[in-house]
């Protein structure tokens, strides 16, 4: 099958190589085509579109603190596009500046957890994180407890396990969950768990309504690869 494959991709490149004239443009012209078609849908490769998008949201946020600089909402957006960014200095000294009633909701006190962490500080990074599940179990769908199970996993594997039962618990329809959950059992010396979790990824994508799989189609595909490296 593998095999096949290759031959047609190499029967396209021969083919566009012989129509521009130049096998490396025919070769830009497959990269190129393939990128638009793993956008649209696959989703493993990463989007050229969405760090622009993220750059100006920031600088209007930015123009919006400026003017008014008690605007909570602009800064807690903020500091979120500085962690997708792993800026963790710049969003955990911006989520510090926001009043004590906000600091104390579930939501900044895990992301305050996730950039201590982030920086060095596990201890005040899980006292957060286990404060924020605390008052809102169901956090992010589990997000908090796969975190938290990450942290144990060399050193307290019972209580990495058990984050990651109360991960499963609020995920059952999460693909990226499921296959998390596996990289974790894998680092648990559970292979069977790993294995299990893995196919239960498969097997949530296969049921998930068309707006979902979009989302969830990278780590599913991931975890197929898995299997397959399996054996």
């Amino acid at each position: 099958m593998a095999a096949l494959k290759f031959l047609f991709l190499f029967m396209i490149w021969r083919l566009l190589a012989a129509l521009f004239g130049n096998p490396w443009l025919a070769v830009l012209v497959l990269l190129a085509a393939y990128y638009v078609v793993d956008r649209r849908y696959i989703g493993l490769l990463p989007s050229f579109r969405r760090p622009l998008r993220r750059w100006r949201r920031m600088a209007e946020l930015k123009r919006t603190i400026a003017q008014s600089p008690h605007h909570a909402d602009a800064r807690y957006e903020l500091a979120g596009l500085h962690m997708e960014r792993k800026n963790w200095s710049a969003a955990q000294k911006l989520l510090e500046t926001l009043p004590d009633s906000v600091r104390e909701s579930p939501d900044v006190q895990y992301d305050e957890g996730v950039c201590a962490v982030a920086l060095g500080d596990p201890d005040r990074g899980e006292r957060l994180m286990r404060s924020a599940v605390a008052q809102t179990p169901n956090l992010r769908y589990g997000e908090p407890y796969l975190r938290l199970a990450a942290l144990h996993v060399k050193d307290h594997p019972e209580q990495a396990l058990a984050d990651l039962h109360d991960a499963r618990k609020y995920n059952e329809s999460s693909c990226q969950a499921l296959y998390q959950m596996a990289s974790l059992y894998h680092r648990l010396g559970q292979p069977a768990e790993a294995t299990a979790a893995l196919r239960q990824c498969l097997d949530t994508y296969r049921w998930l309504p068309r707006f979902r799989r979009r989302t969830e189609r990278r780590w599913a595909l991931l975890a197929r690869l898995r299997l397959l490296g399996r054996g």
